[in-house]
């Protein structure tokens, strides 16, 4: 029998030599050589040669077939049976493809054949036509059995032509068991064909999840790679930071243990409470050393302090300075500092005897303030607790009990008053002061005294400095006193100075001298080591040649008292200035001033080049020339038009014009000008010509007696950022209605505002939204102010804020009380704590002036401390809000003065004594 397969056979034809046996030749055209060794599966195709053809036609089929494709190697089946075994074995091969099987398989057709001794061959035929009967007899390879088919309309058995196939060995019924064995591995195979597509189709969606996932990777690989540079550069920068924490944990470290020997050179006292507040650790080992002390606690200040002030005299004034002091300790609130404020006065002696004090003060002094103890007692407790190397005592004696005391000879500052306050004059002592009284290394002297007693006091040769006092001199009084020629700083005050007598000329040490009151002004009367002269009050003007022979002069100021003489009778005054090449600053005043005439002063500098920066003058001045080296100057419009003066120097920083007949002509103030006055001594004239503009570089405008028309008048610097305005004409009569003051009129980088000195009835808007951090205002003191008036800030007379916030950038107020007050003054002070952030208040009444630090602990305890440790702690009372509202309201506090000879103290009922 015949069995035909409709798989695809191979182009390629090969023959196998005979050996007597049936053979099953394998060709691996489409296999890998990996799967040829395995005798188990047959994944190649498989050829049966012919043996009963003629050798003729074998020998050429096998050749032509040789040619094609070499032999493959071939497998012995035994039986008919093993061969159909073996086609079932390689159709149930999942391995053998479908496509290898069918592959042309239009082309021919395959004849399986058993002969009679078993052996089967294969006959390759075209595909069966019509018509065609005869088959080609070849051997050919077949591609694949993976998809292998028998035809289903043959037996197996009928497809067997040898005898043996039909014999009683091969039933129907094993036919047909292989025959349905074979369907069920064909439908096995189908199976795993399509588990193998299926297969397929998630390989590729895995390919597809694998390139996106292997591109997510690179992309991640590159932002770690990023990422730990990055983290590289953050560990580096750390590790930096780290080694500058560590310095700067050791600097501060090393700055607080450092810090007890820096905080004494703190210059305001409420930045020290502060620090004590805030550094508890600090606090106690400065209670436990102390180490620490207040400062501007003095009773006189020094001789070249406040260079700014224009009344000399006053740092001098003996009077109410100790006084001062006494109020200080009387009105002393800062119980918890109380040991930094004794360990202040520990080298202080105090010995007070005036009846005024005694009769204000002494019966309310601390009993810690040594009043009654005696020097001795005084020295040795302040050595005790007094831990500077080298301490200095200072003593203050204003007692006429001097004669039982034996100074401490550690004494080197002492303020001794001879003359003490009864009832409404001065009491002499009657007796003299001992010739060793002062101690011997006695540095500086404050002394006053009557005249009559100057001549008997012998002054150590150690002294430096010396402030005297002369009270009831007359002209003719002789002052013959032995100065030490180690004297360097000396400072008379008389009535009447005749410099001829004080024979001054032979203190060859002597650097600064102030006299007042000066007359017999000759040359060759002073130093020539003087590098600072003051002579304020002088009865008559110096001749022409007085300063030729003070050549080291570089501070010279000198104030003309003028009499009540005729104009006529005025003589031309000449400063001949031209050998003084050092001087650096010099200043002209004249008192009571009649009239304008020209070259009523004369200036004469030196031609050479010369060092002067500051230069004041009064109105009729003629000046040779204006160095070009003027930082500062102050002088009268006319007087440099007289000049033929159009510009002045370029070096100017600070300029003071006196306006009057004509008006400040454009182009004559320079660029350089930062800080500029134009004083208004004409109300006839204008300040300022047409056409006239600021110069942007002034950042200081000070506007003195200038109407308020002329005010809003004027383009303000650009850049401005203070200005005072000065309008003191109070009318007869107050208008019924304020003038208002708009905040438009400032440029948007103003910081100080200063009304001190308007008198004008107005009503101020302040720029809520701007860098304005100082205020100052005039309060005025009417006959409508009765004995129970408080000043407040948003209920100034005369004066008033607008119905509006107050501006919070303020830190600064400045109250200035016009008027002579004789009632009490009172000025509600709790507004300040809770509607403002001011931190710095100052109150000005007359000549007086209370310098105040507020620091807001929390919202109840206020920090209020004078400059000289008025106040301390306060504690405000929250009150119950009956309106309903959110804001706390707090108890009234107040700053309360009796009389203006009475103290500034502080006040929660005023009506209660």
């Amino acid at each position: 029998m015949e069995l035909y397969s409709s798989s695809s056979l191979s182009s390629s034809t090969t023959t196998t030599p005979n050996h007597g046996s049936p053979t099953l030749t394998m060709n691996h055209n489409h296999c890998h050589t990996n799967n040829i060794n395995n005798a188990t599966e047959i994944n190649s195709i498989v050829k049966i040669e012919q043996i009963d053809q003629p050798s003729t036609s074998s020998s050429s089929t096998s050749s032509s077939s040789s040619s094609l494709s070499p032999s493959p190697p071939t497998v012995q089946l035994s039986s008919p049976n093993q061969l159909v075994e073996a086609a079932v074995i390689i159709c149930s091969n999942p391995l053998v493809k479908e496509d290898h099987l069918n592959h042309h398989s239009h082309h021919q057709h395959t004849i399986v054949k058993s002969n009679s001794i078993g052996n089967i061959e294969t006959i390759s035929s075209p595909p069966l036509v019509s018509g065609q009967p005869s088959l080609s007899t070849s051997t050919t390879s077949i591609p694949s059995f993976s998809s292998f088919k028998l035809n289903t309309s043959y037996s197996v058995g009928k497809g067997l032509s040898c005898p043996n196939f039909g014999s009683s060995s091969s039933s129907p019924s094993r036919q047909f068991d292989l025959q349905r064995e074979l369907d069920i591995r064909m439908l096995e195979v189908q199976k795993k064909e399509d588990e193998i597509q299926q297969l397929k189709l998630n390989i590729g969606q895995l390919t597809e999840q694998y390139s996106e996932t292997l591109d997510f990777c690179c992309v991640y690989s590159n932002d770690l790679s990023k990422l730990r540079k990055e983290l590289h550069q953050v560990k580096n920068q750390f590790v930096q930071r780290e080694e500058q924490y560590k310095k700067q944990v050791s600097d501060l470290q090393h700055k607080i243990y450092s810090l007890p020997k820096h905080v004494k050179y703190l210059d305001n006292n409420v930045d020290l409470i502060c620090l004590l507040l805030t550094c508890k650790k600090f606090y106690y080992n400065q209670l436990r050393e102390r180490s620490i002390k207040f400062k501007h606690i003095v009773v006189v200040n020094h001789d070249d302090q406040d260079e700014d002030q224009q009344d000399k005299d006053k740092g001098h004034q003996f009077d109410t300075s100790y006084m001062d002091l006494v109020e200080t300790v009387d009105q002393y609130r800062l119980h918890s500092f109380k040991d930094i404020f004794q360990n202040t006065l520990a080298d202080h002696y105090f010995q007070v005897n005036d009846p005024m004090v005694q009769l204000r003060y002494y019966h309310d002094m601390p009993s810690w303030i040594n009043k009654e103890s005696s020097p001795s007692s005084s020295s040795s407790s302040s050595s005790s607790s007094y831990s500077e190397e080298n301490p200095k005592t200072t003593v203050y004696l204003v007692t006429q009990q001097y004669k039982t005391f034996n100074l401490p000879s550690t004494t080197q500052t002492m303020y001794f008053d001879l003359c003490l306050s009864g009832g409404f004059g001065r009491v002499d002592i009657p007796y003299a002061v001992p010739p060793n009284f002062m101690p011997s290394d006695l540095n500086r002297l404050v002394l006053r005294s009557d005249r009559s007693k100057i001549n008997e006091y012998t002054l150590p040769n150690s002294l430096k400095s010396l402030s005297l006092t002369l009270l009831n001199s007359n002209i003719n009084d002789e002052v013959d006193i032995p100065f030490p020629l180690c004297l360097e700083h000396l400072w008379i005050s008389k009535r009447f100075s005749p410099l001829q007598n004080l024979k001054l000329n032979s203190l060859v040490s002597l650097r600064s001298l102030t006299v007042s009151g000066a007359i017999q002004l000759e040359k060759g009367v002073l130093p020539s080591t003087l590098t600072k002269l003051d002579l304020p009050q002088c009865q008559q003007a110096p001749p022409d040649d007085f300063f030729y022979s003070l050549t080291n002069l570089v501070d010279l100021r000198v104030t003309i008292k003028r009499g009540a003489e005729s104009e006529q009778q005025r003589p031309r005054v000449l400063f001949d200035l031209q050998n003084n090449p050092n001087l650096e600053s010099f200043t002209l005043k004249e008192e009571f001033g009649f009239g304008m005439f020209d070259n009523d002063f004369e200036v004469l500098f030196s031609a050479r080049p010369c060092k002067l920066k500051h230069l004041s003058i009064p109105k009729q001045t003629l000046v040779n020339e204006y160095p070009d080296t003027l930082e500062s100057l102050e002088v009268a419009l006319p007087a440099l038009i007289k000049a033929n003066v159009t510009t002045l120097p370029c070096s100017l920083r600070s300029l003071w014009l006196g306006v009057y007949e004509v008006p400040v002509p454009t182009n004559l103030i320079p660029d350089s000008v930062q800080h500029l006055t134009l004083h208004k001594l004409d109300l006839n004239t204008k300040i300022v010509s047409d056409g006239f503009t600021f110069p942007d570089s002034i950042k200081k405008l000070v506007l003195l007696n200038l109407p308020h028309k002329e005010y809003v008048s004027l383009q303000l610097p650009k850049y401005l950022q203070q200005i005072k305005w000065d309008w003191n004409k109070v009318p007869s009569k107050l208008p019924e209605h304020r003038t208002t003051l708009k905040a438009t009129h400032f440029p948007s980088t103003l910081e100080s505002i200063d009304y001190s000195r308007l008198t004008m009835k107005c009503e101020i808007q302040l720029p809520t939204q701007s860098t304005i951090s100082s205020l100052s205002i005039f309060f005025s003191w009417t006959e409508f102010v009765s004995r129970t008036t408080v000043f407040s800030l948003f209920k100034v007379p005369g004066i008033a804020l607008a119905d509006q916030p107050f501006p919070p950038t303020i830190k600064h107020l400045k109250c200035v009380i016009g008027g002579t007050p004789n009632e009490p003054f009172i000025f509600r002070l709790d507004e300040i704590f809770n509607r403002t952030n001011i931190d710095e208040l100052q109150i000005q009444i007359r000549s007086n002036t209370w310098n105040y630090s507020i620091r807001r602990l929390d919202a109840t305890n206020i920090l209020f401390i004078e400059k000289n440790t008025i106040g301390g702690l306060i504690k405000q009372t929250i009150l119950k809000n009956e309106n309903g509202d959110d804001d706390d309201q707090y108890q009234p506090i107040y700053l309360y003065r009796y009389d203006p000879s009475s103290p500034m103290i502080l006040k929660r009922d005023i009506f209660k004594k």
